[in-house]
C-alpha cells in the first residue's frame, strides 16, 4: 500500500461524486478507528506522522457463496487470505 493506482478515481469523477452527493471528513485523536463498507468511495492523505499507519481488511462472504477451485487453472488464495474453513451455525 506504498502507492495505490488502480481503482483511484479521476478528478473529473470525485467533483461529479461531490456535486451529486456530501462529502463527510472524519477525524479523530490517535488510536481512533473508523468502520466503513469498502463499497464506500473514500480516501485518506499520506500520514504525516512519524507513527506507523495501520489498515485491517475483513471481507465477509454468507455461507452459501463458499469459495470454489479457481478458474482458469490458477492455484487457489492461500488459507490467510480465504480461508474455506467455516462453522454452520
Amino acid at each position: 500500500m506504498k502507492r495505490q493506482t488502480y481503482g483511484v478515481p479521476q478528478n473529473d469523477d470525485l467533483a461529479w461524486l461531490t456535486e451529486r452527493g456530501r462529502l463527510d471528513v472524519f477525524e479523530g485523536d490517535p488510536g481512533s478507528v473508523v468502520f466503513f463498507d469498502c463499497n464506500v468511495m473514500h480516501g485518506s492523505p499520506d500520514n504525516i506522522t512519524p507513527a506507523p499507519r495501520t489498515n485491517a481488511f475483513f471481507c465477509y462472504n454468507a455461507v452459501d457463496n463458499a469459495l470454489v477451485e479457481p478458474f482458469g487453472g490458477t492455484a487457489p488464495r492461500p488459507n490467510h487470505i480465504a480461508s474455506r474453513a467455516f462453522a454452520a451455525a
